[in-house]
Order: C-alpha cells, then sequence, then structure tokens
C-alpha cells in the first residue's frame, strides 16, 4: 500500500507539474502560434510581391529581347546595304581609274617639242626686251 501510495503522491506531484508547465505554456503558446501566423502571411505576401516582380522583370527582359533582335534586323540591312555600296563604289571607281590611267598613258606619249620651242622663244623675247643687263652679251 505504501507503493501505491507513493504511485499516487508522486502521479499528482507530476500532474501538478504538467498543469503549471501547461498554464504557462498556453499563454506562450498561443502568441507563439499568433506570431508564426503573421510570419507566414507577411511570407507569402512578400512571396506574391515577388511573383509580380519576377512577372514585371520577364515582361521588360521580353520586351527588350524584342528590341534587341529589331535592332539586329536593322544592323543586319544596314550591313548588307553598306556592301552593296562599297562593291557599287568599287566598281565605279576602277573604271574611272582605268579611263585616268588611259589619258595619262596617251599624254605621256604626247610630243612636248613644240610647247618648249614655243616657251624658249617666249623666254627669249622676254629677254631681248629687258636687255638692260645683259648689253653688252646683246651686242
Amino acid at each position: 500500500m505504501q507503493s501505491i501510495g507513493a504511485l499516487e503522491s508522486r502521479t499528482a506531484g507530476a500532474t501538478a507539474r504538467l498543469d503549471v508547465l501547461e498554464a504557462a505554456a498556453g499563454s506562450g503558446l498561443a502568441q507563439r502560434v499568433a506570431a508564426l501566423e503573421a510570419s507566414l502571411k507577411a511570407a507569402a505576401d512578400r512571396s506574391a510581391v515577388d511573383a509580380a516582380a519576377d512577372r514585371a522583370a520577364a515582361a521588360q527582359a521580353d520586351a527588350l529581347d524584342a528590341r534587341l533582335a529589331a535592332f539586329d534586323s536593322e544592323l543586319k540591312k544596314l550591313q548588307d546595304g553598306l556592301a552593296a555600296t562599297e562593291r557599287s563604289v568599287d566598281e565605279r571607281l576602277g573604271a574611272r581609274l582605268g579611263i585616268i590611267e588611259t589619258d595619262i598613258g596617251a599624254l605621256q606619249h604626247t610630243d612636248r617639242r613644240p610647247e618648249k620651242f614655243f616657251l624658249a622663244a617666249l623666254q627669249l623675247r622676254d629677254v631681248v626686251r629687258t636687255a638692260s643687263p645683259f648689253t653688252r652679251e646683246v651686242a
């Protein structure tokens, strides 16, 4: 009987301790649960905001990709036009350069003796008109 009485007193002591712990933890537990629920709600709100920001960033990235694709297209057109213009200029300049080389070749083979004789005659005429420093040579 003593052991049953001791067991009952221990059980009563343990029950009293559990009641005290539950009472102490009960008020703190409700606060903790409320704080945890508030934290979860804030995380859910941030997640929704982050998802909206992610969608906006994705839309901006898509718009930028579209603009870059358009820029690449315009750049390709410009490069093609530049290449065509360069070929055209090369062809035209090549043809004109050929004509100029032909003309220079013809001018190089021109006889310049009549022009030289005429220039010598003009210089001689000028010397004869102004012969005062060379009167002895002219005489």
